[in-house]
């Protein structure tokens, strides 16, 4: 059964559809500084391992764009604080979610 037009519809009731894009923006935004950092983490942890392509201006770059994304959640959170509470909620309920489920996949 596909849930995810629920979710949609219930979270349009909770707090409107500008909540609800507000709510997009921030995961988004988080998900981007998560995968950044594991660019940056993997490289750091495996820095012998040799590359496909080389990543222009990394470091530097990689942590100009973490601080980007860093600061538009800040101005997000500032601007939307209901959608940043959503948002924080909802990823503190996703972690132990996600590692229970990949837990048992096995």
């Amino acid at each position: 059964m596909n849930w995810h037009w629920a979710v949609t519809v219930m979270l349009i009731l909770l707090g409107g559809f500008e909540f609800l894009l507000n709510l997009i923006v921030l995961l988004v935004v988080f998900l981007y500084v998560a995968l950044l950092y594991g660019v940056v983490r993997l490289r750091r942890r495996e820095a012998e391992v040799e590359r496909p392509y080389r990543a222009w201006g990394h470091p530097n770059m990689t942590w100009l764009g973490i601080t980007g994304w860093f600061l538009m959640s800040i101005f997000m959170v500032v601007s939307a604080p209901q959608s940043a509470v959503s948002a924080a909620a909802m990823i503190a309920v996703s972690v132990p979610v996600y590692y229970g489920l990949t837990r048992y996949r096995a």
